[in-house]
């Protein structure tokens, strides 16, 4: 935990070339880590929504669906560009 934001902003690169077009673990630990704040906040508000409000859980409901949204579709990219790779369509 204590290297964590050295692992996520990292600029170096060490990817093979096989696997140079895939994207990078930062990008989905970033993804996982703010998709996981989001949905932590938006839960509770969606959760109590005699304390916050009809407008806070409207932007709630909103925001969890984008979210869920970016999460998927980062998972659905990163699983084919991995495929991809394995099979070799790709490769140099």
């Amino acid at each position: 935990m204590k290297h964590i934001r050295g692992y996520i902003i990292r600029s170096d690169s060490t990817e093979s070339p096989e696997t140079g077009f895939l994207t990078r673990p930062e990008t989905d630990v970033l993804e996982i880590v703010c998709g996981s704040i989001a949905y932590l906040i938006t839960g509770v508000i969606m959760w109590f929504p005699e304390i916050f409000g009809r407008i806070a859980v409207a932007f709630s409901y909103v925001i969890h669906d984008i979210s869920a949204l970016i999460m998927l579709f980062g998972i659905s990219f990163t699983s084919t560009s991995a495929l991809l790779a394995s099979q070799g369509p790709f490769r140099p």
